[in-house]
């Protein structure tokens, strides 16, 4: 363990990515791979690689993955996570409601925790592959929110299936962050 992201200290594990609990559609096994929701739920600004995003931001992103699930023992850890406003991202639906069902929060995570930063804020972990909605054209036009009616008006359109994906924030508050550094 590196002791990057939160709720670790070197040698002792207070948070981890645990397996998750039983996919909610009743599929074999615990692997889920769909699309689900997630908000932004810190401050803007407060988490370097989420600075582009708005407050309040929702948006579809897709899961893969057996094991994710962001827990912990240890309550007093959600709490001071919350008191430092290290939740960045939570599960929820596309109107932006939390709600621990597993239908919106697919591998049971504490809290609906999607994503967290560093107590510095330039360091996220997140469960979900922002890489996998860059692109419009990678978005399912079934979405029931603004991306799918977005994907479905772009179709057939080589240049308008270019156009940034809901994931594109995420690369480009990373660009943004770096520019900054370097400077």
């Amino acid at each position: 363990m590196a002791g990057l992201i939160p709720g670790l200290e070197p040698g002792l594990v207070q948070m981890g990515l645990a397996p998750n609990y039983p996919d909610p559609a009743g599929r074999i096994g615990d692997f889920c791979c769909r699309w689900v929701y997630l908000k932004h739920s810190c401050q803007p600004g407060r988490c370097a690689l989420s600075s582009q995003m708005p407050a309040d931001y929702i948006w579809p992103v897709p899961i893969a993955h057996g094991e994710g699930r962001f827990t912990t023992r240890d309550e007093q850890i959600i709490a001071q996570l919350r008191a430092n406003d290290q939740i960045v991202f939570q599960y929820c639906d596309a109107d932006g409601h939390i709600d621990a069902t597993r239908e919106i929060n697919p591998n049971g995570a504490m809290e609906n925790i999607a994503g967290l930063c560093n107590p510095a804020g330039n360091v996220l972990a997140m469960m979900p592959h922002p890489e996998r909605a860059s692109f419009i054209r990678q978005i399912p036009s079934e979405l029931k929110n603004d991306w799918g009616q977005r994907k479905r008006q772009a179709w057939g359109e080589v240049e308008a299936m270019q156009q940034p994906g809901p994931g594109r924030l995420i690369f480009e508050s990373l660009r943004q962050a770096l520019l900054v550094a370097v400077h």
